[in-house]
C-alpha cells in the first residue's frame, strides 16, 4: 500500500510483530509517519459485508452472478462483486479495500464514509 492511496480518516490494520493487528483510522499524526517512513505497518483491510454495514450500508438484494446490493439511509446504493464495486450511477471500479471505498465515496458524493 501506498501512502498516496490515503487520505486522512481512512481506516487501515496496523501489523507489528508480536502484537494483535489492531485496525486504526488514520489522523494526522499517523499521516506524518506514513509519509515519513512507518508505511510497512499498515495494510489494507479487505472489503467485506460487515465493514460495509458499519459504514451504514443494508444489504438489499443478492443477484444471481454474485453481486451483492447494499443501501444507506441517504439512498446511495452501491453494489459489490468479488471483482471490484460501484456506486449507482458510477461506473465498475476495483474495489476490494476499506480505504479504496471510502476514497471512490468521497470522490463520487463529496461526502465521508
Amino acid at each position: 500500500m501506498r501512502a498516496e492511496e490515503l487520505r486522512i480518516g481512512n481506516w487501515v490494520t496496523e501489523k507489528f510483530v508480536g502484537k494483535a493487528d489492531k485496525d486504526i483510522q488514520i489522523l494526522e499524526k499517523e499521516m506524518h509517519d506514513l509519509i515519513y517512513g512507518a508505511s510497512e505497518f499498515w495494510h489494507p483491510i479487505p472489503l467485506t459485508e460487515e465493514w460495509l454495514k458499519r459504514f451504514g450500508f443494508k444489504v438489499i438484494n443478492a443477484l444471481h452472478d454474485g453481486t451483492s446490493v447494499f443501501q444507506r439511509a441517504d439512498s446511495k446504493t452501491l453494489y459489490l462483486h468479488n471483482s471490484g464495486c460501484w456506486i449507482s450511477g458510477a461506473s465498475h471500479v476495483s474495489c476490494k479495500y476499506v480505504h479504496q471505498l471510502q476514497n471512490l465515496y468521497f470522490a463520487l458524493t463529496g461526502e465521508e464514509l
